[in-house]
């Protein structure tokens, strides 16, 4: 769709539709098309000094004829080309420089109905006579594939498809064979081997720059699984092992000779996977396959799958002191079997697991310990030995220091909540209060507090020793406000008319995120009213003329304290009128201060326009619609040649081609 700029109608250009400024869009159906190659000089010194040199004879000449050659079928009428003209931007009269020149090849390939344009001229009688030849591109008009029987389906292979319709064709021979590859390689994980695929490219007759491609496919023959050779295995028998392998396969075929199962590359990767699994199982925690080799015999239909496994050392888990969950609900919680590793660091990663496990069930103060023994280099043993501690519900959840917002407002959301008896909640979990303090930080954030932390939260026992009481200490900091908020550059619209939609304006809480929005609501403001080509600048500026980013300002790395590992070393018991553990989470350090960004209370913030031109739609261009026509597209665009463009009217039209169920794909360009 092109659309034109009625600046350039004001100024004295005049209605014509030559003089409409802006390139164009178009609705492509179908699929996007790619870009046809633009004829352009090298770039090498001597060759800028070059054409240079032959572009001075024309440069401010007046263009005294434009003559449009193309082969496409569409070019046969003298309309079209007119309009192709039209598009290019260039006109009789209009004084030639290489940009003009360069603008109108790039407006004409963005059409993508031309794979290549060259540009000629000469002078007669002091004005620049103007040739463009263009060659059309070649659409794919439709995809299909023959002596395909399922499996694999033809939705599956679709979804592969490098080239699709409506797209350019062009003759690429590492593009076809990378498309052919990813078509076998589906055929070989259903287990059909030597299969042949070919791509034939037919020219439609009466359409010369239409192509159909056929997908030709022999698909081989299926291999079964003659052979299975396991190198390494100690720990299970081989009959055991290759029950592992063969875990995708059915009962009769993994234990009747008769009936040897077929080979997969996917039900090969799950067999490999359901092995190791067997072997962490059995807490072969670090075993590798370390070598494969699958050698396929096609005219004897089998194949032999050879396997090496590394074991690796073997590590025998228990647990002490647990009394509230049994061994086997411990074992699961463990990181070694999804891992596949035993270093001091999974092992501190177990120890967290088994102690938010405990919290689940209401034992927040649990204390878990692993340590590993090694008798020798293969036999190993982990032992976690546990406190459980004592089981408490949460009786209350109390927020200190916050004289500028409502405690129930700021507990929203959480999920740390007393224990009650229709509500969820009622038990500690450190992972869900971090949580919830990051939901209270950005009740903060909304209302302009972008330094509001919590500070420290205590765990205080009641006096009966059966429940909590959690108290959350917050540190507000000051509330940052919009001292100042101006629009500039703007024209069209009045100052007020913008002002009025922005949600940060004069005296309001400073809200950085809301700033963004601002900013895009004046610009989608801009685009409803002809103007899609407005951009908007935003900068913020402290008191002193300072600018700075209109961003909160933040802590410096590792200065809020967030992980269970940290926080258990900034905790500590005090005997307060009960027992209580003090958890600080800003680390005392001098450099842990807030800066950078909207750090004053006061800030002042301005957005300036560039309208750009007024732009209203052009001409609306259709590429891919081989069978539907053309009327029933056009009467599903809210937008017309000659209306104001507006880019969410544009989006509906989209929509609503989407919404006919006719088209694989629409897309805009």
């Amino acid at each position: 769709m092109r659309a034109m700029s009625e600046q350039r109608k004001q100024s004295g250009w005049g209605s014509r539709s030559w003089a409409w400024r802006l390139c164009f869009a178009a609705f492509t159906l179908a699929f996007a098309l790619g870009r046809p190659a633009v004829a352009q000089d090298d770039e090498g010194a001597e060759g800028l000094t070059a054409r240079e040199a032959a572009e001075a004879p024309f440069i401010g000449k007046p263009i005294g004829h434009i003559a449009f050659n193309c082969d496409l079928e569409l070019c046969r009428s003298p309309v079209a080309v007119e309009r192709f003209r039209e598009l290019s931007g260039l006109y009789v009269g209009q004084p030639y420089t290489p940009q003009n020149a360069r603008r109108g090849q790039e407006r004409l390939a963005k059409t993508g109905f031309f794979q290549s344009l060259d540009y000629t001229k000469e002078l007669s009688g002091g004005r620049v006579m103007l040739s463009i030849e263009a060659r059309g591109a070649t659409l794919i008009r439709k995809v299909s594939f023959q002596g395909l029987s399922p499996p694999p389906f033809e939705t599956e292979l679709r979804k592969l498809l490098i080239y699709r319709p409506g797209q350019p064709y062009t003759n690429d021979s590492e593009k076809a064979q990378a498309q052919l590859s990813s078509l076998q390689a589906v055929f070989e994980r259903e287990g059909y081997f030597g299969s042949s695929i070919r791509m034939i490219v037919q020219r439609i007759e009466v359409r010369a720059h239409l192509v159909d491609l056929v997908f030709s496919i022999d698909k081989g023959n299926e291999l079964k699984i003659c052979e299975i050779g396991l190198r390494g295995v100690r720990a299970m028998s081989y009959s055991q092992a290759r029950e592992q392998l063969l875990t995708n396969v059915s009962a009769l075929a993994k234990r009747v000779p008769l009936f040897p199962p077929t080979f997969t590359t996917h039900d090969f990767r799950a067999g490999r996977e359901a092995l190791i699994q067997r072997y962490r199982q059995l807490g072969y925690f670090r075993v590798r396959i370390v070598d494969q080799a699958i050698n396929t015999d096609l005219e004897g239909g089998c194949v032999e799958i050879v396997l090496d496994v590394s074991e690796g050392p073997n590590w025998a888990i228990s647990f002490e002191g647990n009394v509230l969950f049994k061994h086997d609900e411990l074992l699961a919680q463990l990181p070694f079997f999804d891992s596949g590793y035993v270093d001091r660091e999974e092992i501190a990663r177990a120890q967290n697991a088994l102690r938010k496990l405990y919290e689940t069930r209401g034992y927040p103060f649990a204390k878990v310990v692993g340590a590993e023994q090694r008798e020798d280099r293969d036999v190993r043993s982990i032992v976690f030995t546990i406190e459980e501690g004592p089981q408490l519900q949460i009786s209350s959840v109390i927020i200190h220091d916050n004289p500028s917002l409502n405690a129930a407002r700021l507990k929203e959301g959480f999920g740390t909540q007393p224990f009650g008896l229709f509500d969820s909640g009622g038990y500690l979990q450190t992972d869900q209060l971090v949580s919830d303090f990051a939901k209270l930080e950005a009740v903060y954030r909304k209302r302009g507090f972008l330094q509001a932390s919590v500070v420290r939260f205590d765990l205080e026992t009641t006096t009966k020793g059966d429940a909590l009481n959690v108290h959350i200490h917050v540190n507000e900091g000051k509330q940052t406000r919009a001292e100042r908020v101006d629009v500039t550059g703007a024209r069209v619209v009045p100052e007020g008319t913008l002002l009025a939609l922005l949600d940060v304006s004069t005296g309001r809480a400073f809200v950085p995120l809301n700033v963004r929005a601002d900013q895009s609501r004046i610009v989608q403001h801009y685009a409803s009213i002809g103007y899609p080509m407005a951009r908007v600048t935003t900068s913020c500026r402290l008191l002193t003329g300072e600018e700075v980013a209109c961003e909160a300002p933040q802590l410096p790395p590792k200065c809020k304290v967030d992980t269970l590992d940290e926080l258990q070393e900034m905790c500590v018991w005090r005997s307060l009128p009960t027992a209580t553990l003090i958890c600080q989470r800003m680390r005392d350090d001098a450099h842990c201060s807030y800066e950078g960004g909207a750090i004053d209370e006061r800030i002042r913030v301005r957005h300036h326009v560039e309208e750009g031109p007024r732009v209203r739609v052009g001409e609306v261009l259709l590429k891919g619609n081989f069978k539907t026509s053309a009327e029933l597209i056009y009467r599903e665009l809210p937008l017309k040649t000659g209306d104001l463009f507006n880019v969410s009217k544009v989006l509906e039209g989209q929509a609503n081609m989407r919404s006919l169920g006719l088209f694989d794909s629409v897309s805009i360009e």
